[in-house]
């Protein structure tokens, strides 16, 4: 088997689902992440039909049960934390895309704050100033400050200093520290 053995699906609508079939079929250990317990199952559903459709020539009986077997459905983003490879299929949608981020940022990977949480944490301006001083030093284009970086900070969104940055931060005014 090859480095890629255990997959997680985050969303198993019909390309959630799809993914999670053609990794369990490839012999991979799957786990599927839904918003919920009825989204779980109808994904598993999806999974399980969809592998009973298989047509002749394709996977024996054997074979789409050993499939099926692999693939274990959840609501638990934790589980995600031993995934060699994760694979993100929700909606198109960007709330729903920056949710799945974040979660799993903070309860797979472990990480006490997702990226741009913890950008708006360090500010903005600060990070921009770290950029521009790495690619200073090493001219290298991937570490420039990114374009939308600069907008933010000439716009004055500068994280929780400001009340906002990448996220928003209700009541914080600019100087207030975090016991209020």
């Amino acid at each position: 088997m090859s480095d890629l053995a255990r997959v997680e699906v985050v969303g198993c609508g019909l390309m959630g689902s799809g993914i999670a079939e053609v990794c369990a079929r490839a012999g991979r250990d799957v786990v599927v992440v839904e918003t919920g317990p009825a989204a779980a199952e109808a994904g598993l559903r999806r999974v399980t039909r969809s592998l009973e459709r298989a047509a002749a020539g394709r996977p024996t009986v054997a074979e789409q049960r050993a499939a099926a077997g692999r693939i274990a459905v959840t609501t638990d983003m934790a589980r995600l934390a031993d995934r060699d490879l994760v694979v993100e299929a929700v909606a198109e949608d960007e709330r729903a895309k920056t949710e799945v981020f974040a979660r799993a940022m903070t309860s797979g990977c472990a990480h006490p704050l997702g990226p741009l949480a913890l950008a708006d944490l360090i500010g903005p301006d600060t990070v921009q100033a770290i950029a521009r001083s790495m690619y200073a030093e090493y001219r290298e284009p991937l570490y420039a400050p990114p374009p939308f970086l600069a907008r933010m900070v000439e716009a004055g969104r500068l994280g929780r200093k400001t009340g906002r940055g990448f996220h928003p931060y209700p009541g914080r005014l600019a100087g207030q520290d975090e016991r209020g």
